[in-house]
């Protein structure tokens, strides 16, 4: 894998005159060095644009360069208008491989997701015809598409990116822009801790890791990839047998029924032990479908053979009516009490999930003030005031007189909150389960009541009706007796084909589990992963010796196994317990780190790192110069890194001793006229 600079240049375009900056890179350490905002800054951020690596500092689309490039200049005597510019760069990646981009800064013709590229050194023999090809950035598909900038990129260096699981479940490429903030270090927020503007909007899971395990070439990233795989397939596979659940439970419902022991979760155990049921709520009492369905039958086969006249079934049916209006009476009382039941029950689910809501709320404050209280936060509790500083109602002046006794600590009345939490979680558990039983039996009460209604409108006219015609009631009720017959027979099929599906379901289920089970017990990391972390640690250690780090014993620091990240006893090293001049020297070890391992490992490192006012937060000179002595031997290596600073040229000498590097001082503005 391999990624070189050759050279970049900074093209801008004033309404009265031209500008432009270019600069030669060579292997080794590459020292640029300029007096602060004198745009130093631009000749990096012009390679990090031309690579479309912008990407890792926001989903923005404003462009990372300074007035001076895209809107106005000024040299401090002198102010025009930007008309156009642009960023170019020459790059060398793996075989010899060279390739020239630029894209468009401001410009009225050319897009900035426009990508022009020369198969060539178009900067440095500029009088050669090289072979034109386009591509776009910034934009889907960037990164996989052959038309994709990004894509082209990969070829150049070498990288077979991978597919990585996205926060939605799907599998996306590992994007470039995740890539990059291991390799450049932009001087805004960049140096607040290792990687710190790693591009979340692209919204894959753990991209940190990702990166760090792409460009060591860890084993891991291949089983974290089948891993996110498999967990993706059971997700589905969760999300499948919910979906067939749900539908058929609704079918149900809607026929005046329950469905019982038919799980909405997904499990790898099918058939349970006791079978899935429908139940109606048939002469009053719940009924499985089997035995309301032997008893329609029953009453159909009872009613078989020539239908009645309405003179012969009237005395008949005047007594089925005065039946039936009786339960009718019956039914809309039960109805009306259970809806009322249903009401109650609702309002109590609503309360108790207002006071879930409002535990929730009070559990953040409680968390806030604690955050507040390690950062080092004086600032008084809402108590002092005279009010619960979580939920912020007045207390009793009892609770805020003179002599209090022992007073909670933050940590004692968050551990409170969760134990409520945990209690009122499980009254609301039972509270929904009783709510969904209670609307079931209203559904049922639903049903009977309408069909009792619809047999007291067929028993009138029957008794209406001329007394020689088919008696109209006996009619109905076999129809509607045929008809629910079949309904419930369509239920009984359905049911059949729910638990045959399921059986699909936990089959797919129980294979998907028994993978990640064996991923688990064969662990994350293979022992070539584990032989490189380990060196990994130790270059990290070794140069944090090397660079004055004090905050912790280097010798104590360790590489976590599940992320990588740094970490002491076990717990990981958080950037706030550290000195700000320290956080920088770990963000140096790491990141030079992993350029150095690719010297005795093979790995996806490109060998290239840029890094943008490496002497942040009064770092002392000594660490410095220990960082740039360190880096001068990238030149043995074949490898390139390059640094913005604004030491004077006296101090880098002095730092460098001797080590071999290539300064280029830019005298005053970075940009000048073109001659």
């Amino acid at each position: 894998m391999k990624l070189r600079i050759v050279a970049s240049e900074t093209k801008v375009t004033g309404a009265e005159r031209n500008l432009t900056r270019t600069l030669r890179f060579s292997e080794g350490l590459n020292l640029i060095r300029a007096e602060n905002n004198m745009g130093k800054t631009t000749v990096l951020m012009t390679i990090l644009y031309a690579l479309g690596w912008e990407g890792m500092l926001g989903p923005g689309r404003t462009v990372p360069f300074t007035p001076a490039v895209t809107s106005e200049i000024y040299d401090g005597d002198h102010r025009e208008a930007v008309l156009e510019s642009s960023a170019i760069a020459e790059l060398a990646g793996v075989e010899g491989q060279v390739m020239s981009v630029q894209r468009a800064i401001r410009s009225e013709r050319a897009h900035r997701e426009l990508v022009q590229t020369w198969n060539g050194a178009a900067l440095s023999e500029p009088e050669v015809a090289h072979t034109r090809h386009d591509y776009y950035v910034r934009e889907r598909g960037a990164a996989k598409n052959e038309a994709g900038f990004h894509h082209r990129l990969a070829e150049l260096i070498g990288w077979q990116l991978p597919e990585v699981a996205s926060w939605d479940g799907s599998s996306v490429l590992l994007y470039t822009e995740v890539i990059a903030p291991l390799l450049f270090v932009e001087q805004t927020r960049g140096w607040s801790w290792i990687a710190s503007v790693m591009p979340r909007y692209l919204r894959l899971r753990d991209p940190e890791q990702r990166a760090t395990e792409f460009l060591l070439s860890l084993d891991s990233l291949t089983r974290a990839a089948e891993r996110d795989t498999l967990m993706a397939r059971r997700e589905e596979a969760r999300g499948a047998w919910r979906s067939t659940v749900e539908a058929f439970t609704n079918r149900v419902s809607d026929a005046g029924a329950r469905v019982e022991n038919l799980p909405i979760e997904a499990s790898s155990e099918w058939p349970p032990q006791v079978r899935p049921v429908i139940r109606f709520h048939y002469a009053n009492a719940w009924q499985s479908l089997g035995e309301v369905l032997s008893s329609l039958r029953n009453e159909l086969t009872e009613m078989a053979g020539p239908v009645p006249s309405a003179e012969d079934s009237a005395s008949d049916d005047a007594n089925e009516l005065k039946k039936a209006e009786e339960r009718a009476n019956e039914l809309s009382g039960f109805y009306a009490a259970a809806a009322q039941e249903v009401r109650e029950q609702d309002g109590e689910l609503k309360a108790l999930n207002m006071r879930l809501d409002a535990l929730k709320k009070d559990r953040g404050r409680y968390d806030d003030a604690i955050k507040l209280r390690n950062f080092g936060s004086t600032q008084a509790l809402a108590v002092d005031k005279g009010s619960c500083p979580t939920c912020d109602q007045p207390l009793p002046t009892t609770l805020l007189g003179g002599e209090i006794g022992p007073v909670m600590s933050l940590e004692e009345n968050r551990a409170l909150i969760d134990e409520e939490l945990q209690t009122f979680k499980a009254m609301h558990s039972d509270a929904s389960e009783v709510l969904l039983a209670s609307r079931q039996r209203l559904g049922a009460l639903r049903s009977e009541l309408n069909e009792t209604r619809r047999s007291i409108r067929s028993l009138k006219g029957a008794l209406t009706q001329n007394g020689n015609a088919p008696s109209q009631a006996a009619i109905a009720k076999q129809v509607r007796l045929a008809d629910r017959i079949d309904e419930l027979e369509g239920l009984e099929h359905a049911l059949t084909a729910v638990e045959e599906e399921l059986q699909e379901r936990a089959s797919e289920y129980r294979e998907v589990s028994a993978a990640l089970q064996e991923i688990g017990a064969r662990g994350t990391l293979t022992k070539g992963d584990d032989e490189k972390l380990k060196a990994f640690a130790e270059l990290v250690r070794e140069q944090l010796s090397e660079y004055g780090f004090s905050s912790v014993p280097p010798d104590e620091i360790e590489l976590a196994p599940d992320n990588y990240q740094p970490m002491r006893s076990g717990s990981p090293l958080r950037p706030e317990k550290l000195s700000a001049s320290d956080r920088v020297r770990m963000i140096w070890a790491y990141l030079v780190g992993l350029l150095e391992m690719s010297r005795n490992f093979e790995t996806a490192h490109p060998g290239l790192l840029l890094l943008d006012e490496p002497g942040q937060q009064e770092v002392k000179e000594e660490s410095l110069a220990a960082l740039f002595r360190r880096l001068a031997r990238s030149a043995d290596h074949h490898q390139q890194v390059i640094v913005a600073t604004s030491k004077s040229s006296t101090a880098i000498n002095h730092m460098l001793n001797g080590a071999k590097a290539s300064l280029t001082e830019i005298e005053g503005y970075a940009l000048k006229p073109s001659k």
